[in-house]
């Protein structure tokens, strides 16, 4: 529904004419007239408020305007794919599940000959995690999946099994659609990422790789769509999951996993992992990137290196590896800062700062494995976060309400790569990119959109570091 259509709602809601309106509001009435059949725009965002003031709408119906004039400005598609990468960033807090789970591993045994028909989601998803329980406690083992992405079950079983054992190497294809058309993909490849990113994080061997249309499973040998294949099992069920057939037959497993390949071949790996060194060498000096907080470890000297170490919790059993991967760290970033010549740029968030002042926790690291900083190191590092700040030109801070400011990712676009860093709760640095175009077209569009909309200036920048400062020398 556009602007003029919610507002001839509202209008008749209240039992106002449109003369009316116009006695409120600094617009003629034929102007009024145009804007409500939507043959023309609303001038500006500002007369939404006057116009709620004048219908005595509530904030909710105001947002609902302004939600109107959005889609009216960009289109409903680029509004509501926006929408789904604020909710992706909104998860990046959660994306982390590297946590202990604790999980019972019990002697599964399936008791079938050649193969076996069976109905249900109860049974179906008990199977598929029987069969899931076997293969983890073989050597070398091996699970490989042909099923959408959005299959919470088994997202959520394989977040279970790399908890277990995270030598499993799962390889994983499904369906996506890489037309650029508003009208085919909808907005289906973001929700992969909402299901994918726990995942990933946790450090496992986990593969996705995606086929460029919808599975066609289906069209070579079996009319169940869907496979889940081990060592020693091939399951297949249908996606309402009505029905299914177990295989243990070694023909018919050498058929499903020979396909499977066939598969593989013709897919394309949705997301690279990589060690942060390697991403630092590839990527990090010719990147836009986008920080949730201010890095204020950036403005030290690596001899100053050890005011971060003092701040790791002495229980962390791996503190001395990843200072020496924090080294590393810092170095690299100072040379990308040093060697910037203005074709990359640096932001960091507005949720971010006020979230290191009100925690002292760092954004590099996860709070996990912190201590926070005193009252005179937060000083200490605000006031050269500043004149770092007001040094580097291409530095600039944003206005991102949906990134949450405790989030530790950054993420990154070069050329069509979009990369993601985040460092997990265990302290292992968490990088991969995505080279998909319709997914990098929506994270380039959003964040380009609160660059030119959202950028806060330097001056206001440093304004609100000064109040922060004063705060802190006040108590």
């Amino acid at each position: 529904m556009h602007f003029g259509e919610k507002l001839a709602f509202y209008l008749k809601q209240r039992n106002m004419k449109i003369v009316e309106l116009s006695h409120f509001v600094d617009l003629d009435r034929s102007n009024l007239y145009k804007i409500v059949k939507g043959t023309r725009k609303l001038p500006d965002r500002s007369y939404i408020q006057t116009i709620g003031e004048a219908l005595c709408l509530t904030n909710e119906e105001i947002d609902d305007l302004n939600q109107a004039y959005d889609i009216d400005e960009v289109g409903s598609y680029v509004y509501y794919r926006r929408k789904k990468v604020e909710e992706i960033l909104r998860l990046s807090v959660s994306w982390d599940v590297s946590q202990s789970i604790s999980m019972g591993i019990n002697e599964y045994h399936i008791d079938i000959h050649d193969f076996e028909y069976f109905s249900g989601k109860h049974a179906i998803d008990s199977m598929i995690s029987q069969i899931m329980m076997i293969e983890i406690k073989k050597e070398n083992s091996h699970i490989k999946i042909f099923n959408q992405a959005i299959n919470d079950y088994i997202m959520n079983t394989i977040k279970l099994l790399g908890n277990i054992n995270s030598e499993i190497h799962i390889t994983h294809i499904f369906g996506m659609n890489s037309s650029l058309n508003p009208n085919d993909n909808e907005y289906y490849n973001l929700d992969y990422l909402i299901s994918i990113f726990p995942i990933i994080s946790s450090n496992l061997h986990y593969h996705p790789y995606y086929y460029r249309a919808y599975l066609p499973f289906t069209n070579d040998f079996s009319f169940f769509s869907n496979a889940v294949i081990t060592s020693d099992y091939v399951l297949t069920f249908t996606n309402d999951y009505q029905d299914a057939i177990i295989y243990t037959n070694k023909k018919m497993q050498d058929v499903y996993h020979s396909m499977f390949q066939k598969y593989l071949k013709k897919s394309q790996l949705l997301i690279n992992t990589m060690d942060y060194t390697e991403y630092c060498k590839i990527f990090i000096l010719r990147q836009e990137l986008i920080y949730t907080t201010p890095c204020p470890t950036h403005v030290l000297s690596l001899d100053e290196v050890e005011l971060v170490g003092n701040h790791i919790r002495d229980e962390f059993s791996q503190k001395s590896e990843f200072m020496e991967f924090y080294k590393q760290y810092l170095q690299i970033q100072q040379i990308y800062l040093k060697n910037n010549t203005g074709s990359s740029h640096y932001y960091f968030t507005k949720q971010g700062l006020e979230y290191f002042f009100e925690t002292g926790y760092f954004h590099d690291i996860p709070a996990s494995l912190l201590y926070p900083l005193t009252h005179d190191e937060l000083l200490y590092f605000l006031g050269k976060w500043k004149e770092f700040v007001k040094d580097y030109k291409y530095i600039t801070m944003l206005d991102i309400p949906a990134f949450p400011g405790n989030s530790t990712t950054v993420i990154s676009f070069d050329d069509n790569r979009l990369s993601f860093t985040f460092v997990n709760s265990k302290g292992v640095p968490i990088c991969f990119s995505i080279n998909e175009a319709s997914i990098y077209g929506a994270f380039y569009d959003y964040f380009h959109n609160i660059i030119e909309n959202n950028t806060i200036s330097k001056e206001e920048t440093v304004n609100i570091i000064d109040e922060y400062i004063q705060k802190l020398e006040n108590n």
